[in-house]
């Protein structure tokens, strides 16, 4: 308990402390404390042993990079949406190492989504929407994949992995919205928010797997 609980309380307080940004600290310390959280809660994750564990932490690892890759003070769009698609990419594995069911009517709504949100932004995305489409096929594949682990007797971790990868690409797509669409009032306070709230749920995930509930390949045992 105390392994999960110390991590969290530090993931809680420096996000709470990078909202807040007091006076009296260099932006160099920005730059580094934005990932802690992330950081933190891969630390959670990897306390579990199943592949599952194992994938969602080291997903965690690469959003850290891709926090402070897009709070360097220079155009590093690119690299930091990069490394976001590498940490979905874990996250899509992790979901696949848990239930390889296709359940393709799941899949539909996300990339109708995706491809709306596409074409709603083309005019604003120019060089960047080869990237971005890639991007965005990613977190809709999570999406899917997330949600295709989920019936009527999933415990509460599924669920919280569920939505948990939603509030993520609530995020997301506020990023997107606010950078090539229109600014928006307090959008850094709702992506920021959002977003450590739908890392969380996806560490959630992770809760309750020991090694009792494993297969001998180290996935976990059906639900």
């Amino acid at each position: 308990m105390i392994r999960t609980a110390a991590p969290l309380a530090v993931a809680a307080i420096t996000a709470v402390l990078f909202l807040l940004q007091p006076a009296g600290f260099p932006p160099s310390f920005w730059v580094v404390e934005k990932a802690v959280p992330a950081v933190c809660l891969a630390s959670v994750a990897f306390q579990n042993t199943s592949a599952l564990g194992r994938l969602i932490g080291a997903g965690l690892l690469f959003s850290a990079v891709g926090d402070v890759v897009l709070e360097i003070p220079a155009d590093l769009f690119v690299p930091g949406l990069l490394a976001f698609l590498t940490a979905h990419l874990f996250y899509v594995a992790a979901w696949l190492a848990d239930d390889r069911a296709p359940k393709l009517f799941v899949a539909l709504p996300f990339y109708a989504y995706g491809i709306g949100m596409l074409v709603y932004l083309h005019d604003g995305l120019g060089d960047l929407f080869v990237p971005v489409a890639v991007y965005v096929a990613v977190i809709c594949t999570m999406l899917w994949r997330a949600w295709a682990r989920v019936s009527k007797d999933s415990d509460w971790t599924v669920l919280a992995g569920a939505v948990g990868v939603i509030v993520f690409a609530i995020s997301d797509s506020a990023i997107a919205l606010n950078k090539f669409h229109a600014p928006t009032p307090h959008a850094d306070l709702f992506i920021m928010v959002t977003y450590w709230l739908g890392q969380a749920g996806i560490t959630a995930a992770t809760a309750n797997i020991s090694a009792a509930n494993l297969t001998a390949d180290g996935t976990p045992r059906s639900r």
